[in-house]
């Protein structure tokens, strides 16, 4: 009877952790398990981002995997601290080549005063005046936004330009004639292009700084007139558009550093409150 009793025992026990094999089986505490396994692995070797989404995982996946979950919400603190860390020193990198570059671009860059609103532009090309000075004028404003002037000396009632270099070709978009950004009462047509509508041709011209650019006038009748990018002014619109992307990438690591920052001292305070609480 007593072995009776044994067997019913050991019975029960196997019937027992076979019920909970199978309630953790169904939790899927098993799987959740190794995806931590993973995200921890991953965290150890520095691979936050990977971790991060793998700790995601686990809660979309596995929501009644109640221990693992437990262990992921412990992790994850750190994990966002070292990797707002990591981030940060890589900011800090990139903010130093940046100001490296920006310095040397800067002894390039001369201040032109106006009435109006004064500008940059580079010291190479100096004050020129698109009402009389046919070509591509680049200016920055006080605001650092780098902006085109195109100088058509030709009467066609020009709308448009395109500049083109080794196959390559890029178009403004079409300005029709206002009397402002669109004028012709001086001994040029000149179209000024937002800062948006440059871009592209400050990005053409940083490609193509070496080659040579052809230049053309688009008129409202579908004529065109054809020239050369003259190299004084490929320079230094290559020059003033680098510089104004200097300085706007400056601002934005800039701001990037704080935010990043403010992240890195939450997550540390995050970090203490849970270890006091543990």
């Amino acid at each position: 009877m007593f072995n009776g009793l044994i067997k019913l025992s050991f019975i029960a026990v196997l019937a027992t952790s076979a019920i909970s094999c199978q309630n953790s089986d169904r939790n899927g505490e098993k799987e959740a398990e190794d995806k931590y396994s993973q995200a921890k692995n991953c965290f150890d070797l520095g691979q936050y981002e990977t971790a991060s989404a793998l700790l995601s995982e686990i809660d979309s996946l596995y929501p009644k995997a109640v221990e693992t979950r437990r262990k992921a919400s412990l992790l994850r603190p750190e994990l966002k601290e070292r990797w707002t860390a990591a981030q940060l020193s890589e900011i800090d990198s990139l903010l130093a080549v940046n100001t490296i570059i920006g310095d040397s671009l800067r002894n390039l860059i001369t201040f032109v005063d106006n009435p109006l609103e004064g500008y940059f532009v580079a010291k190479e090309i100096g004050k020129t005046d698109p009402r009389t000075d046919a070509g591509l004028h680049g200016r920055i404003s006080p605001g650092f936004k780098f902006y085109i002037t195109s100088s058509s000396p030709n009467p066609i009632k020009s709308t448009s330009v395109r500049l083109s270099a080794n196959g390559e070709t890029v178009e403004t978009p079409t300005i029709p004639f206002d009397g402002e950004r669109n004028n012709r009462s001086g001994k040029c047509e000149t179209i000024t292009f937002t800062e948006a509508e440059s871009a592209p041709l400050g990005d053409f011209i940083l490609r193509h700084n070496q080659d040579a650019i052809g230049l053309t006038y688009i008129g409202e009748n579908g004529q065109e007139r054809h020239s050369e990018l003259p190299s004084i002014q490929k320079n230094s619109l290559a020059t003033e558009y680098r510089y104004a992307k200097t300085v706007i990438r400056d601002k934005f690591l800039r701001l990037e550093k704080e935010r990043l920052s403010k992240q890195l001292e939450l997550s540390r305070q995050q970090i203490a409150r849970s270890r006091e609480s543990r």
